[in-house]
């Protein structure tokens, strides 16, 4: 019953944290609770999760039709479904779609992954959306890291050096088509601030975007824009920038069902190859390749590419 209108239920969200919950209910990993709403007077029999701050969905069978529900701050008590006739059938909705493919293209990979030296090697775990651990170039990664969440913070340490932040993700459930972001927090001691803007076409596909601000003694800057190929997804983005004298383009491209990752790309000229698979039993995401660069770009990199699978 869940698996059959997940797909429906997807057409009303549209956030990392919804794609992830709607890919678990297809495969019935999700904990639903039995509940019961009446439809037309007659108590019938509800599969309801509560998703985050009073926004739940329920899905159950009417006597002649199947229902999809999803509320926010909505509360079920009291809730009643009642048939409506005197009001106009609304025209079909027009099915959108991105207006055109993007020429620039995901770069292919010119061979398998050559054996990577031990300064450039990322061997890393998230688990249970919580914990962070692992190395790069050798160095020990640990952080305290909630994701994906509108609004998350992360302690810690990465390649050894103390990381600390917070960040604001505005919802385009309630803001579009321009859609902000804010990150503040610290860097080896030293001060970070970002804040970016991401604009969205019609059917919230992502379109284009700005990331300008600090960390430490170094500006950032750095543009965002959707490109074709990359894991067969839509979900495949190009970031070209600078971070003080260092310029950088990464490729990320993420799968449909949100269970793998791929970034490529150069920073300071030098190859960057990460590839993240995500396993539901246990939940955990391994981020593994080659990076020589910044240990700041390497964590906002990763912890971007993990806000999504």
């Amino acid at each position: 019953m869940v698996r059959e209108h997940a797909d429906r239920a997807g057409e009303l969200v549209s956030s990392p944290e919804a794609e992830r919950l709607l890919s678990a209910a297809r495969l019935d990993e999700l904990p639903w609770e039995d509940v019961t709403i009446p439809v037309e007077g007659q108590p019938t029999p509800f599969q309801l999760f509560e998703v985050q701050d009073g926004w739940w969905v329920a899905a159950g069978r009417g006597p002649n039709a199947d229902l999809t529900l999803a509320s926010r701050s909505v509360p079920l008590a009291g809730l009643a479904l009642a048939r409506v006739t005197d009001q106009p059938v609304p025209a079909p909705r027009r099915h959108l779609e991105r207006p055109q493919t993007p020429a620039r293209q995901f770069p292919a990979d010119a061979g398998p992954a050559a054996v990577i030296p031990g300064h450039a090697c990322v061997d890393l775990i998230f688990e249970g959306s919580r914990l962070l651990s692992g190395s790069v170039g050798g160095q020990p990664v640990r952080l305290d890291l909630n994701a994906p969440t509108h609004e998350g913070a992360a302690a810690g340490t990465i390649a050894g050096i103390p990381v600390s932040a917070t960040w604001e993700n505005q919802d385009n459930y309630y803001v579009y088509p321009d859609v902000s972001a804010g990150l503040t927090g610290s860097f080896a001691g030293q001060p970070a601030e970002l804040h970016a803007t991401f604009h969205l076409e019609p059917g919230y596909f992502f379109d284009y975007g700005m990331i300008i601000g600090r960390i430490g003694a170094d500006d950032l800057k750095a543009t965002v824009e959707r490109v074709s190929g990359g894991l067969g997804s839509t979900s495949t983005v190009a970031v070209e920038g600078m971070l003080g004298s260092i310029a950088f383009t990464i490729y990320a491209a993420i799968d449909g069902p949100l269970t793998s990752g791929q970034i490529r790309g150069t920073v300071a000229g030098s190859p960057i190859r990460l590839d993240a698979a995500r396993t539901r039993h246990p939940d955990m995401t391994r981020l593994t390749g080659s990076y020589q660069g910044p240990p700041a770009l390497l964590a906002l990199t990763a912890g971007a590419l993990l806000h999504f699978i």
